[in-house]
């Protein structure tokens, strides 16, 4: 967790659910938690829902690094859609 506006690191939470971060945010306090008003994540399921449900008047943005990573990798999903391999690829067990 980063205050952006100081550039201050705040905490590192564990974790990759959403338990963690909502934990974290619930010992702020709702007062705390009502001044956020920007919510920079990589827009995963997880931390979507909780800046959706424990600061509900921030706005999400997608942090930068995660959308250049989407921008670069979407061109190779789709050639992986468009052009699928030539032989059958057997599951190995």
């Amino acid at each position: 967790m980063v205050d952006v506006g100081r550039g201050q690191l705040l905490d590192i939470v564990p974790g990759r659910s959403s338990t963690e971060p909502m934990v974290w945010l619930a010992n702020k306090g709702k007062p705390w938690c009502d001044q956020v008003r920007f919510a920079s994540l990589d827009l995963s399921g997880p931390y979507r829902k909780v800046f959706k449900l424990m600061t509900p008047g921030a706005v999400q943005v997608a942090d930068p690094f995660h959308l250049v990573k989407v921008r670069h990798e979407a061109p190779c999903i789709r050639r992986r859609v468009r052009d699928p391999p030539l032989r059958a690829v057997a599951a190995v067990r």
